[in-house]
């Protein structure tokens, strides 16, 4: 299409506060063409503020979203697409500045199903995480009608059978702008939760569940507290891990050494018994299933993102392809 090719070749860097560009008009003129709005399209894992004025106050070049997934529907023709804002990352290789720009990441799933609807979400109350579905988050997924942009010349043609589907908030502008600290600060780290079985449900040869890592809690003394990371799949070792975490805190080993090991395996069963109540969550969904889930992390084109990871969560892990 030379109309979308001409407007392209004006796309605009983010807008800086107290700066003008008048190529930001053409990207507007650009994103209203597209099929997917990508500023409609609920963000996960931010702070309401920093998401306001990631969509408002900068400008940010997505146009090619439509392109993304059409080439989505080709290369997974028996599978539906849903799409969420990922949390804002760095996007510049060397900069002391802290600069995060937007992603959307698009979920590729057998069209009979849809992503499992599990949302984990910190619980500073009580510590640990809280699972709910994003039906009780007040969020849904908002079927687009692909038929409404077949019409026109640059959406002619959308290849395989699925649909496409972003992710949608029922919550009122007046009533989030109600929400408590404690609420904002949940909302912050909202993240859609998925296990595959193939990495989540091995089991060890005595039937147990296998967990690589877990996070434990240590009294140091004085009524300090602290949370510390035990990594078996990074090379954590009882022998090594407690002489060096007793030398970090100032610690006796002869004195914690044995306290701590015990702390740890108890952490280790509680994260085993946490890990076999969820899967049963997924009960509903064929293992094949859930192990053919795949992921594509589109970035906006601006010249200014320099450096785009693949990281999407800690359930998603990394996404199979970035854009």
């Amino acid at each position: 299409n030379r109309e979308l090719a001409r407007l392209q070749l004006n796309l605009c860097t983010p807008k800086k506060s107290g700066e003008s560009n008048s190529n930001c008009e053409v990207t507007a003129e650009l994103e209203n063409k597209c099929m997917i709005k990508w500023k409609d399209i609920e963000v996960l894992g931010e702070n309401v503020e920093n998401i306001n004025k990631l969509k408002y106050e900068e400008k940010w070049d997505f146009s090619h979203i439509d392109r993304c997934i059409q080439e989505m529907m080709g290369e997974y023709p028996n599978c539906d697409i849903y799409l969420f804002g990922g949390s804002p990352q760095n996007y510049l290789q060397s900069s002391l500045t802290p600069a995060t720009c937007p992603n959307i990441v698009a979920i590729a799933i057998e069209s009979a199903y849809e992503p499992p609807p599990f949302v984990s979400a910190q619980d500073f109350q009580h510590g640990g995480e809280e699972y709910k579905t994003i039906r009780q988050h007040k969020l849904y997924w908002e079927r687009i009608d692909l038929d409404l942009y077949s019409q026109q010349e640059e959406h002619r043609e959308f290849p395989g059978n699925g649909n496409v589907f972003a992710l949608k908030s029922r919550l009122r502008k007046t009533v989030a702008d109600k929400r408590s600290t404690d609420d904002l600060i949940a909302w912050e780290y909202l993240t859609l939760f998925i296990m595959k079985p193939s990495v989540d449900w091995v089991r060890k040869e005595d039937g147990k569940l296998k967990i690589g890592n877990t996070i434990f809690k240590y009294d140091i003394g004085n009524g300090d507290i602290v949370d510390e990371l035990f990594d078996i799949d990074n090379g954590d070792t009882l022998r090594e891990f407690i002489p060096d975490f007793c030398d970090r805190f100032d610690l006796e080993v002869e004195d914690h050494e044995a306290n701590l090991k015990q702390v740890i395996r108890d952490a280790f069963t509680s994260a085993r018994k946490e890990k076999e109540k969820n899967i049963d969550m997924f009960s509903d969904y064929p293992s094949e299933v859930l192990d053919s889930i795949k992921t594509v992390k589109i970035f906006p084109q601006n010249d200014c993102v320099e450096s785009k990871q693949k990281y999407i969560n800690k359930y998603y892990g990394k996404a199979d392809s970035i854009k």
